[in-house]
């Protein structure tokens, strides 16, 4: 019996482009983690998911394609194959211009302020606490700065070079 539609997994890219060959990709294979690490690296580079559009991430796969493509061809080139370079010069043109609608530099994300992330639970500021002295928060703060005074006392004491 069958357990419902069935999607048939990709070992090798395919030779035309469809949308959901990210998707059907096998991640098993060496090609499937080579093709899922340039897509992670060029969402990272754009700046991290949240950052990337519907559209964006259209053409993120639409530039993986062709770079897994580019580098097949390279690699039967390499191995002393015949291949088409009217191809491969089409394939880097095509793949030139996705580049540049990606950007070719670097996007930072976006981080939270300091003040942001330190009182993000609490809405309203307040004093922190006097070294050793535990809060309701964290209550190995007194642990942890007893480990430092330890740690500090164990160690060998700086003496002034004349």
């Amino acid at each position: 019996m069958a357990r419902g539609k069935s999607v048939r997994l990709l070992a090798a890219i395919p030779e035309h482009y469809a949308p959901d060959f990210m998707e059907r990709i096998d991640r098993r294979t060496v090609l499937g983690k080579a093709v899922l690490d340039l897509h992670t690296s060029l969402i990272e580079h754009l700046g991290g998911e949240s950052e990337v559009t519907v559209t964006l991430r259209s053409v993120v796969n639409r530039y993986t394609w062709s770079e897994m493509i580019l580098q097949g061809i390279e690699c039967r080139a390499a191995g002393g194959e015949e291949v088409d370079v009217g191809s491969w010069t089409q394939m880097t043109n095509t793949q030139i211009g996705l580049a540049r609608l990606l950007g070719l530099e670097r996007r930072a994300r976006p981080v939270e302020s300091l003040h942001d992330l330190m009182y993000c639970d609490d809405p309203e500021p307040t004093e922190p606490a006097a070294a050793g002295e535990a809060t309701a928060a964290d209550p190995s703060a007194a642990d942890a700065n007893h480990a430092t005074e330890e740690i500090a006392a164990a160690a060998p004491s700086a003496q002034a070079v004349s």
